[in-house]
């Protein structure tokens, strides 16, 4: 597999933790009564939102044959806005999910660079390359960490 179609791969299981989620938003529990609470699950709807809406833009701008791809910029911006949205939460039970999906994403952001950054040829054009594993890892734990966070928080 070449170098460009490993990526295509990450790109995909990466948007599909940030977008797909099948059956996540489908989790309905009862509310939550203390006020500051419910705000702080308010903002996380929002983040889990916005995160599902910017994996489908990730995925979107993903054209190989075109080899095109959604920026660097693009995915620091993600990350960006999670931070800001994670920094309104105050309510431990909350903060802690949105703040692991916080550091996430900036690791994701890092592999990103670093895997736009390497032009080195494998011996084995059909082996990963040396990211792709830590890219799938925490592309799963991305995914859990959003999990915990829409169980705190669920829609509905």
């Amino acid at each position: 597999m070449t170098r460009g179609r490993w990526i295509g791969l990450v790109v995909a299981v990466v948007a599909v933790a940030l977008a797909g989620f099948g059956g996540l938003f489908a989790v309905s529990g009862g509310r939550l009564s203390a006020s500051g609470m419910q705000a702080d699950c308010r903002v996380a709807r929002e983040m889990i939102e916005y995160n599902k809406s910017q994996g489908e833009f990730f995925a979107d701008a993903f054209d190989p044959e075109e080899e095109r791809e959604a920026s660097v910029d693009d995915y620091r911006k993600w990350a960006d806005q999670l931070r800001t949205y994670s920094t309104q939460i105050s309510a431990p039970e909350v903060s802690e999910p949105a703040s692991r999906l916080v550091t996430g994403a900036d690791a994701l952001v890092g592999l990103v660079e670093q895997a736009r950054q390497d032009t080195s040829v494998p011996a084995d054009p059909s082996a990963p390359p040396p990211w792709a594993q830590r890219y799938g890892e925490l592309a799963e734990q991305f995914h859990d960490d959003l999990v915990a966070l829409n169980d705190v928080c669920p829609e509905g």
